[in-house]
């Protein structure tokens, strides 16, 4: 809706494609005629743009999003769409190493690190997301606050700081 409002002249569709509680190895090992097979329902459909948020790859090191997200990129740039990646959102501390909720600035884990540095050197769009989930603390917003299960998955609030990330690319 925000994208529409943005550009009224521009055709857009969203499509989405989402599989909860997997990781993109899983998502690229779908055989043919999956549900989920990354072949059919992303690159045929030859999107223009493709936007992309992988929480449950957090646990990755940088070795790992180099060489998964390359491949992702190379497919993605054959069929010659564009992609901007969203950084994750915060999760529950305990599973991103935190030991407090406040002066959480940045995100410590090197999978959001890795993605940066992944975008800047490859000349792929990044909405950090992340980064804006760091400064929640600093406006007296525990970041839980924004789960609708008190681990992992936003709220309505908490998915519009994905729009906000998305759209601050398009300013």
């Amino acid at each position: 809706a925000r994208l529409r409002r943005a550009f009224p002249k521009a055709d857009i569709e969203l499509y989405s494609e989402a599989w909860g509680g997997r990781d993109t190895a899983t998502y690229l090992a779908e055989p043919p005629g999956a549900e989920h097979n990354f072949n059919e329902k992303v690159l045929a459909v030859r999107p223009d743009l493709i936007v992309s948020e992988f929480v449950n790859d957090g646990g990755m090191n940088a070795a790992a999003v180099d060489e998964r997200y390359g491949r992702i990129l190379a497919d993605f740039r054959r069929i010659g769409a564009e992609w901007i990646i969203l950084t994750p959102h915060y999760v529950m501390p305990e599973w991103m190493g935190l030991t407090r909720v406040k002066e959480i600035d940045e995100d410590p884990r090197e999978y959001v690190r890795a993605i940066r540095r992944f975008a800047e050197r490859e000349g792929v769009g990044l909405a950090d997301a992340s980064r804006r989930w760091g400064q929640l603390w600093r406006q007296g917003i525990p970041y839980m606050t924004l789960m609708l299960n008190a681990i992992n998955h936003p709220d309505e609030r908490g998915m519009a700081i994905f729009a906000d990330s998305l759209m601050a690319l398009f300013a």
